[in-house]
């Protein structure tokens, strides 16, 4: 995926979110997991920021992780975030997943992390908040069935990964 196709992919995301005219900012959760992917975050959070210059609409970044401190794929370490639990969401807010090291991910190095956080993701979700993911198709929308729902908006994917582990999961 290109530097392009990924702006072009939030953008497509923060679409989605200008027809609910509310009053305050939309908050936009950046959830960072172990060996996320400086590009998928700094691209994505780029685009938000440019948004709040160029629009009427007002955007409330945040950065968010089940640790306070997180090392990137590249080596980055971030310190002082938000641990989720802290954070309140309101309906049409988004979270956006970053993309993290897929190796990783398959060898099953992430899933304490995954199965930490997806419960919060998943309320959040059926509470009306969006959900962005840059990640593949097997990311834990897909295991917990959330993914049926069209809120979901997915930048990049692995081919068939998702629908042969999980092949009640439709994903569009």
């Amino acid at each position: 995926m290109s530097y392009n196709d990924l702006i072009l992919s939030v953008y497509d995301s923060i679409l989605w979110l200008t027809f609910a005219q509310r009053m305050n900012p939309t908050n936009i959760v950046f959830f960072l997991y172990t060996k996320a992917h400086l590009l998928d975050l700094s691209g994505a959070a780029q685009v938000f920021y440019e948004a709040n210059s160029f629009s009427s609409r007002k955007y409330r970044l945040h950065f968010v992780s089940i640790n306070e401190t997180i090392t990137t794929e590249q080596g980055l370490q971030f310190a002082n975030l938000t641990p989720m639990h802290k954070i309140h969401l309101n309906k049409n807010d988004m979270i956006v997943v970053v993309g993290i090291d897929f190796k990783s991910f398959v060898r099953g190095e992430m899933d304490v992390e995954v199965e930490k956080s997806k419960e919060w993701i998943k309320e959040n979700y059926h509470n009306g908040v969006y959900l962005s993911s840059n990640m593949h198709r097997r990311f834990d929308p897909c295991q917990n069935g959330i993914a049926k729902r069209k809120k979901l908006h997915r930048t990049m994917e692995v081919p068939g990964l998702c629908q042969e582990k999980f092949s009640q999961s439709q994903i569009p």
